[in-house]
């Protein structure tokens, strides 16, 4: 269908050109310079040397800096503050110039293409400008005019190029005594070349057009336009795979989106300023749009291709190696430039993405809101990507699991349109925010048949683009409207996506709201879906750290079903750290499992925590029984590492609030019984093996260890050194460990470290740390 749509926008043709020249006499032309004066036609050597001596070396723009560089830009430039001009006379001959300029370029005929003076310049012999494009001046600019004064001189023409077009205007005969008007797009390319003999002076204008708001349709297109609005409705009403495999699901594209041809800058983004093509088949889409009733917009968009491409030899990467015939031992490193890969060596489209911005209504107003999400079924155009410039590009070369790729953007603009009807879902997908917003509003008018409809549009795709949204302000929204749509299904469906580590305290009120609407049994599968989507990312501390201030908050609340909640999430949050710590404790010597523990204990202390805000006391109880069981064997540094923490965010009275007494005293008691064991003599190497694993190879390393032998060399196999490396850095335990390269199989060689000495000094001063803070905070926990 977009092949339709481009044959039927292509069918619509401009009536105009690019670039255009006129030929005019200098009658009405009357010129002083500053230090020069008055200048008379044809302009002398003599004179054109005074202008000369007047000006400066112009520059050129390059991004956001003005350069000076004579191999680029070679001439001379006198600023528009020293030029006076005789304006009254001056547009007798300019503004019906300026109307033939206008109609070439096929620009609307209810407006005026207005003039304004940037600069005179002055060419001598040997002179240029290199090829290079127009900065627009103004918002309205839409072209540049060069009045080329009479004068004798050879060369100089201009070369003007667009989208593979080029148009050369050379200096004509009759151009001695008369002035040259050549004005071109602004997002032409262009160049003046050399001038040969002589001196060219230049008038250079900037060209604004003012005319109506909306781009004028000529009446002799409307069978194109009747066809383009024939194919634009079938487009909307045709079903394609929404992905690019063939089992993808069918549904009707959202948008069409037509690339223009020409370049346009956020200033001259305007529906009056579009240019030749442009200008009549945005017309078309325009008229197309009012009968079928679609949303129509202008914007900027930026084209990112990749393309695969064919290549002498085989690349490694644009920053890797390659092969050109040479030896493999002769491969050397380098740098690839873009320019290397051809278009013409451009084979296949691989993929392409689309990102549009600077929203233009049909007022010719700025939009913000708008979708910028663009499937690859949606988008045509007169004129491939292939056929610009890019701004950008790179290359990868082969990688020997895929082939050479090409990477190229582009800066172009875009008319966008979709149905209105469709217009709150399409704006919903790229936008959840923005739908919630629309729902809320309903919600507060109390047009709740308007929201329940708005958010039954939502459910087909609202969990995979409502879950990409970040933030808690908007998970308070949703829960705002889930509670005043009073629709037990549709309020389900809205808070699907959403995380625990969202909840924030103005959340709190809207979820026993919602347990009072929609009921406990509601409210706990809301969480569980909440607990399953939680944000893999996102630590597991950052909801736990919550969790009381959201438990304590639904038992403020004084309803009943708030506190039955806030135990029941207590309980299921308990369950899971218990399952998570027995699994640690199965083996508590690693080095991560240790961690492990420490981070866990600190987040029992929190549902403790919880527990005491909503009075569920078994699970409390439970909680202490489990930290402080000989049976259960929690490492005492980690508990106590979890006490410091609570320490740390609760005064005394609270603390002794949340019942920690027999935990503090487990603790003191398990630390002061290790610290109170004699300390390792000089000449015991003996090390307790920590290892759970029961193969031959961990048995055998076990016995090394709880001997005092301080050596082994044990021959072994790759994979079997490779097991004792990883048991041994996994436990950091101190036993250096190097192969010893001679023989079969090599000899893995282990030889505890002095470093063992040095942990035990350094743990029994971590202890008495430890049992002195104790002691300090007994009256914090007692």
């Amino acid at each position: 269908m977009l092949e339709e749509i481009e044959s039927a926008l292509t069918a619509i043709q401009e009536r105009g050109t690019f670039a255009s020249r006129e030929i005019a006499a200098p009658t009405d032309l009357s010129i002083e310079v500053k230090d020069v004066g008055k200048i008379r036609f044809p302009v002398s050597p003599s004179t054109a040397r005074k202008l000369r001596r007047a000006g400066r070396q112009a520059g050129y723009g390059w991004r956001d800096k003005t350069l000076v560089d004579k191999s680029v830009r070679d001439t001379w430039e006198i600023a528009r503050s020293k030029v006076k001009i005789d304006q009254r006379k001056w547009k007798k001959t300019l503004e019906p110039e300026l109307e033939k300029i206008k109609h070439k370029l096929g620009l609307p005929a209810e407006g005026k293409l207005v003039a304004r003076l940037h600069k005179m310049l002055v060419y001598e012999t040997g002179q240029f400008f290199a090829p290079h494009q127009d900065s627009e001046k103004t918002n309205d600019m839409v072209a540049t005019l060069s009045v080329v004064l009479p004068s004798a001189y050879k060369g100089g023409s201009v070369v003007i190029e667009h989208r593979g077009e080029t148009v050369t205007f050379r200096r004509l005969a009759r151009c001695a005594e008369r002035l040259t008007f050549i004005a071109f797009y602004a997002d032409c390319h262009h160049e003046v070349r050399p001038v040969t003999e002589g001196y060219r002076v230049v008038l250079q204008y900037s060209l604004m057009f003012e005319g109506p708001a909306i781009a004028s349709l000529v009446s002799d297109n409307d069978q194109c336009v009747d066809r383009l609005a024939d194919h634009v409705g079938a487009h909307f009403a045709t079903p394609v795979p929404v992905g690019r495999y063939s089992d993808s699901i069918e549904e009707p594209p959202d948008k069409l989106v037509y690339l223009l041809d020409h370049d346009y800058t956020q200033k001259s983004l305007a529906w009056n300023r579009l240019k030749s093509a442009d200008r009549v088949r945005a017309g078309g889409l325009l008229e197309v749009a009012e009968r079928l009733e679609c949303e129509i917009f202008l914007a900027l968009a930026e084209v990112h291709e990749t393309w695969a491409y064919e290549d002498d030899g085989y690349d490694w990467g644009c920053r890797g190696y390659r092969n050109d015939d040479s030896d493999d031992d002769e491969l050397e490193e380098q740098e690839w430039d873009d320019d290397e890969v051809d278009p013409a060596d451009l084979t296949e489209l691989l993929e392409s993405d689309i990102e549009l911005r600077h929203w233009v209504d049909v007022a010719g107003k700025m939009i913000e809101g708008i979708p910028s999400h663009i499937s690859w079924n949606e988008v045509c155009h007169t004129k491939a990507s292939l056929e610009l410039e890019p701004f950008r590009s790179e290359h990868e070369g082969w990688m020997g699991n895929y082939g050479n790729t090409a990477d190229r953007w582009y800066h172009r603009a875009a008319v966008v349109m979709w149905p209105r009807s469709r217009s709150f879902v399409i704006r919903a997908k790229v936008s959840p925010a923005w739908a919630v917003d629309q729902l809320n509003k309903a919600v507060k008018a109390r047009s709740l048949q308007e929201a329940r409809e708005k958010a039954r549009l939502l459910v087909p795709f609202w969990r995979n683009r409502a879950s990409l949204e970040e933030g808690k302000p908007f998970f308070e929204t949703t829960l705002r409207v889930a509670r005043g749509i009073e629709d037990p299904d549709l309020a389900a469906s809205l808070l699907a996506p959403f995380r625990l580590n969202q909840l924030g305290i103005r959340a709190v009120p809207h979820v026993v709201a919602l347990v009072e609407i929609y009921g406990l049994a509601w409210s706990r599968d809301r969480y569980l879906e909440w607990e399953a989507g939680r944000n893999r990312y996102a630590r597991e501390s950052e909801w736990l750290g919550f969790m009381p201030t959201f438990c304590r908050l639904l038992s403020e609340s004084g309803t009943d079903l708030g506190r039955e909640l806030g135990q029941w999430v207590v309980s299921r949050q308990w369950a899971l750290l218990e399952e998570q710590s027995k699994k640690n404790l199965e083996d508590p010597e690693r080095l991560h499992t240790v961690e492990q523990l420490a981070t866990a204990a600190k987040q029992m202390i929190r549902v403790l925590e919880s527990a005491v805000a909503v009075e569920e006391k078994e699970v409390h109880a439970t909680i202490v029984a489990y930290l402080t069981s000989d049976e259960t064997s929690y490492p005492a540094m980690c508990i106590v590492t979890a006490l410091r923490d609570a320490r740390k965010h609760h005064t005394p009275k609270d603390l002794r609030a949340l019942g920690l007494a027999s935990v503090w005293s487990y603790c003191l008691a398990r630390l002061s019984a290790t610290l109170a064991a004699p300390p390792r003599r000089a000449d015991d190497w003996s090390i307790a093996s920590p290892m759970k694993c029961k193969c031959e190879l961990c048995r055998t390393l076990g016995q090394f260890l709880t001997r005092q032998d301080q050596s082994l060399e044990w021959p072994l196999a790759q994979a079997k050194r490779a097991h004792v490396h990883r048991q041994l850095d996994s436990y950091g335990l101190p036993v250096s460990h190097v192969t010893k390269r001679t023989g079969r199989p090599y000899t893995l060689v282990l030889v505890k470290t002095k470093a063992l000495f040095a942990r035990g000094s350094e743990q029994r001063k971590l202890l008495k740390r430890e049992v002195t803070w104790l002691n300090q905070q007994r009256r914090a926990f007692v």
